[in-house]
């Protein structure tokens, strides 16, 4: 069954695969490389030079997306360390809380 998210599952796929095309390993193989859309002035844009420029495009806004991410990557690694120091200070306080407890119990058991 076709769904709203098969189609949005498919353009994130098909934007990925874009992204991750490297020109010099295999754009260039296929005459896809950087100077493959070279064109006289005044000339219309070829529909393979109108791809490149949108792999292009695209590849350009992914990567300004993800250095503005990066900031905000690295506060939510620092995020999760504190929190696991907390939840292991929260285990020992725990631990030594029961201890407390069995050790008034016996106490008040001998009175």
């Amino acid at each position: 069954m076709f769904t709203l998210w098969n189609l949005i599952e498919a353009s994130l796929l098909c934007l990925n695969a874009v992204c991750i095309l490297h020109e010099e390993r295999f754009l260039a193989k296929i005459g896809w490389g950087a100077n493959a859309n070279v064109q006289g002035f005044g000339e219309p844009p070829t529909v393979k030079t109108q791809i490149l420029n949108l792999i292009r495009s695209i590849r350009t806004v992914v990567n300004i997306s993800h250095s503005l991410k990066v900031p905000y990557l690295h506060q939510i690694d620092e995020i999760d360390a504190t929190i696991s120091q907390i939840e292991i200070a929260a285990y020992k306080l725990d631990a030594y809380t029961q201890q407390l407890e069995a050790k008034f119990k016996s106490l008040t058991q001998k009175k």
